[in-house]
């Protein structure tokens, strides 16, 4: 599969003068436009990538689960594997055509050309062609999983990181066996871009701060533009208040307070590294989904891609459920199914990696069980019509009648 020649690094050059950093600096506001959400016959639209392996039967339990709630949604279900050009145009055809999309696993292990280099994956060419420019990664314990947890138990933090600059340009050349050497690209458009992301979500979740993590004293050019791009988005919004500080020191300050942070936003590699950190702590992978955020598309995902075919635990894809509805309004039923994960939580029923015995389809049959109960009857394959009783006898309609 050729993708790479279908992507090229999306480098934005910014037109401003040079900023003074620190400083509050003058907005220049820009023509750009949400895309509203795909809408036909009261239902949204959305796409749904199935992925390869174990990612299929963990994407099935969330088609369940989607069809169980009662939301007004209509999927496009894209069940092929992407294994050739061919498939993953089709793919990104679906993304686009309905804004929306929930996204498993796409590559089942890494690929290398023929000069022993890796390619580019296919998770990532679909935020490179898609220009998913931000991620959003939402950590918020769940009641019922305190023992589970490490250092802290009552954890409710919000990564904004970058998506497709920084490190993760994959700019890279070796031009001898011993030396190699890496390019890192970081652009004032996309830095302000990934912040603008940040306050508009801090906004919308009524979120208390936002903080800046950087390495400025390591990379000062390139942590310079990240900090001048931030510092852009923060004075469209006054009322919202930030601290920029060195990530060594926010990582030291959560460390000891669960609460001394609340809204993260940082480069690429320093928000993969606090991920995984918040990650050991939750105690498995599978209790935390992101939102990849671009300005025409918006595909959620488990915040951790699973290869193992021994791993039963949906409820990073059923988090990827809840983001997907908050994101088109349904908040009701988005909270429906958290409660419904937390009350099974409650009850004791944990998956193999949690310490427990429920496989996914016990666990899915449980948690679908809660959520019945909390919204409007819906017709799916966990449930059966309900039974009527009746008090009277029912009229024989064969019965002669006298006149």
């Amino acid at each position: 599969m050729n993708i790479g020649t279908k992507i090229r690094p999306l480098i934005n050059y910014c037109k401003r003068s040079y900023v003074v950093p620190w400083k509050a600096i003058k907005y220049e506001k820009k023509g750009r436009k949400e895309r509203k959400l795909e809408k036909y016959g009261g239902k949204f639209n959305l796409a749904i990538i199935m992925g390869i392996g174990k990612s299929r039967d963990l994407m099935r339990a969330l088609e369940d689960l989607l069809r169980c709630c009662g939301a007004p949604l209509a999927w496009e279900m894209v069940s092929e594997k992407i294994e050739d050009d061919k498939s993953f145009e089709n793919m990104i055809m679906a993304i686009k055509r309905n804004g929306v999309a929930i996204k498993g696993n796409l590559d089942k292990e890494t690929v290398f050309d023929e000069n022993f280099l890796p390619e580019i994956s296919k998770n990532m060419a679909v935020k490179r062609v898609l220009d998913l420019h931000s991620v959003i990664t939402e950590f918020k314990s769940f009641q019922g999983l305190e023992k589970k947890m490490k250092i802290h138990r009552n954890v409710d933090l919000v990564i904004v990181r970058q998506n497709t600059e920084g490190d993760y340009m994959m700019l890279e050349h070796s031009p001898s066996k011993k030396i190699a050497e890496h390019l890192r690209v970081i652009t004032l458009n996309n830095s302000e871009r990934v912040s603008e992301t940040a306050f508009q979500y801090a906004e919308k979740k009524n979120r208390r701060k936002i903080y800046c993590l950087h390495k400025r004293r390591v990379l000062p050019l390139s942590e310079k533009v990240f900090i001048d791009g931030f510092l852009l988005a923060a004075s469209k919004y006054p009322h919202i208040p930030y601290e920029i500080m060195d990530v060594n020191q926010g990582f030291r300050a959560f460390l000891k307070n669960p609460k001394a942070l609340d809204v993260v936003v940082t480069n690429s590699l320093d928000g993969t590294m606090l991920k995984s950190v918040l990650l050991g702590m939750f105690g498995s992978p599978s209790l935390v989904a992101g939102s990849n955020i671009g300005d025409d598309a918006v595909v959620f995902e488990p915040a951790v891609r699973y290869k193992s075919l021994n791993f039963e635990n949906p409820t990073a894809h059923f988090l990827s459920g809840v983001l997907l509805l908050e994101h088109l309004g349904l908040s009701l039923f988005g909270d429906a199914i958290r409660k419904s994960l937390e009350e099974v939580f409650l009850d004791g029923a944990f998956t193999k990696d949690l310490g427990g015995n429920e496989t996914l389809s016990t666990f899915t049959t449980k948690v679908i069980e809660k959520l019945q109960k909390k919204v409007p009857y819906t017709l799916c394959a966990y449930n059966k019509i309900p039974s009527i009783t009746c008090s009277h006898k029912p009229i024989d309609p064969y019965q002669t009648i006298h006149l």
